[in-house]
């Protein structure tokens, strides 16, 4: 029988070998990983460049962005289960520190504390917009001042939307994407005080409650920040993957 080329998606290097024809790794770090020993031969396809973008994502980025006044909410995402369980004490820090600013906290369907948000958010009041399992997550996007987010696949999207960002540390696969996201200007820095995978979830809420509200206050670095993200990611990076693919299954 016939078979066709193996893409295979990767974002560790941690494989001591990887049977695929393609590889694809949209992270920034991607390069200075030993796929050539791991896998030999195959097309690397490495970096910001190969994103996979959701349409929800593409469609908000291919509108005219929005004026600085007019994104006036901040937006928390930490992933669809968020493991270490930020949201609800980052939020509740976040409208203490800034009582006047909308805040939109956007859930996975997989949080294990979901009831638990809609809760706390209800006590928060009318300031804090809970959204599980958002199917909007690109207005959501376009509309933040700032988000403050994980370090994970959510960065590109947000690159797409210049949407500056606070990002975190939650995963140990992340570590080396956010330190390479930094080294290339990326608004990563910010996040390094704010490290949140140690044990007290409440410090680890206040320093990155903290650290957002000082961005927030700084409008001109928000704005030098979303600037520097302009050529990162262009939102085509799955189509570029997808004919890529399509060539080599034609030569197959």
């Amino acid at each position: 029988s016939l078979q066709g080329p193996v893409l295979a998606f990767d974002d560790t290097g941690a494989l001591t070998a990887l049977h695929a024809d393609l590889i694809v790794n949209p992270a920034p770090d991607a390069d200075k990983l030993n796929y050539p020993a791991t896998a030999p031969g195959a097309v690397l396809l490495l970096g910001p460049a190969y994103v996979p973008i959701r349409r929800d994502i593409r469609r908000a980025a291919a509108l005219a962005p929005l004026d600085w006044t007019a994104r006036d909410r901040i937006l928390v995402t930490f992933g669809g289960s968020d493991p270490l369980g930020l949201t609800g004490p980052v939020m509740a820090r976040l409208s203490d520190l800034l009582p006047g600013v909308g805040i939109d906290v956007a859930v996975g369907g997989g949080n294990p504390r979901a009831e638990a948000l809609k809760a706390l958010a209800a006590l928060l009041g009318p300031q804090i917009a809970l959204h599980i399992d958002a199917r909007h997550m690109g207005e959501l996007m376009r509309r933040a001042g700032l988000a403050v987010a994980a370090a994970g696949g959510t960065v590109g999207e947000l690159a797409a939307l210049r949407t500056p960002a606070l990002l975190v540390v939650i995963a140990d696969n992340q570590a080396g994407a956010a330190a390479s996201l930094a080294a290339a200007g990326w608004p990563v820095g910010e996040a390094r005080g704010a490290a949140a995978r140690g044990t007290d979830v409440a410090r680890n809420a206040d320093t990155i409650a903290r650290t957002a509200a000082d961005l927030w206050l700084d409008a001109p670095r928000r704005q030098a920040l979303a600037a520097a993200m302009a050529d990162n990611v262009d939102g085509q990076g799955a189509a570029r993957t997808a004919n890529i693919l399509t060539r080599r299954v034609a030569i197959s």
